[in-house]
């Protein structure tokens, strides 16, 4: 758990919480109360890093706070702690309200700006197939302005195609392949709905990649073929380039004559450092 995971709790001192810990032992759950935040070091506090959240046990008889610090700990590193769960009803000010309104415009602003940052080194990294695929299940509300009219759907893929965002998105009617944002067009584009949660169903699927079974997506796999292979995921990433070009030997482990390919697929590829042989799987690979 983040401090930011903490804070978008929004705990009130006195608030009744359920926490578990990152540990494994039969005591790794308990009920307790926030008490507020306590500082790493005296002095200024620099930011929310600096900031470290106080519990105090609950009462065995009534369920009333305490004064005594949970496990006698007087401050909690976000580290040890696997999730915080508020038990007390939310309490918020008319102002309070504006203010999270107000907070949640600005968070969507730079959710977008994120997201078009990220898929431009997406695009670089991966110039074969510059789209990421959401599982359907997850796809992310949105509207499609068409010329005459608007279509309510899910965004299933992103991808960022001449210098802006495009989106497949699927409609109860019909699927709309890489149909851009409506910033970037005065009319049939797509306008979607939350920024935040779009950006986190992306970083969510890169964590996690989702392969459309759709018959043929896995085609560009084939003895002799140029293709790519993400050999080190981070590092491409890190140094924003695409993976190095290899070439297609064999398709499955004992058969070379190939077949129906998915993501684990097992795939011989020769590399260029000495023209070694190697075994990756298919989801490892992708268009040159």
């Amino acid at each position: 758990m983040t401090i930011l995971d903490f804070l978008s709790l929004a705990l009130q001192t006195g608030d009744k919480v359920h926490i578990r810990f990152n540990n494994s032992g039969e005591d790794n759950e308990c009920d307790a109360y926030f008490g507020g935040f306590r500082r790493y070091e005296s002095g200024l506090i620099r930011d929310f890093l600096d900031i470290f959240p106080v519990f105090y046990e609950v009462h065995a008889h009534n369920g009333l706070s305490t004064r005594r610090l949970l496990r006698g700990v007087s401050s909690w590193s976000l580290s040890a702690l696997q999730s915080v769960k508020r038990l007390s009803p939310m309490q918020l000010t008319p102002d309070a309200v504006r203010a999270v309104c107000n907070l949640k415009e600005m968070i969507d602003k730079e959710a977008h700006t994120y997201l078009v940052n990220f898929m431009k080194d997406y695009a670089i990294c991966h110039p074969g197939r510059p789209k990421i695929y959401l599982e359907p299940d997850d796809g992310v509300s949105a509207t499609l302005d068409d010329k005459y009219c608007s279509y309510t759907g899910r965004i299933i893929a992103v991808s960022f195609i001449d210098g802006g965002l495009h989106y497949d998105i699927q409609t109860d009617t019909d699927l709309e392949k890489d149909v851009p944002d409506y910033r970037d067009v005065s009319r049939c584009g797509i306008f979607v709905e939350n920024e935040t949660i779009l950006l986190k169903t992306i970083l969510n699927t890169v964590e996690a990649p989702y392969y459309p079974e759709d018959e043929g997506f896995f085609d560009f796999i084939k003895r002799g073929a140029e293709v790519r292979w993400n050999d080190v995921p981070e590092y491409i990433t890190r140094m924003k380039k695409p993976g190095p070009l290899v070439q297609v030997i064999g398709i499955h482990e004992f058969d070379e004559e190939g077949g129906p390919v998915d993501e684990n697929t097992p795939i011989r590829i020769k590399t260029d450092e000495e023209e070694s042989v190697i075994t990756v799987k298919a989801k490892d690979l992708e268009p040159a």
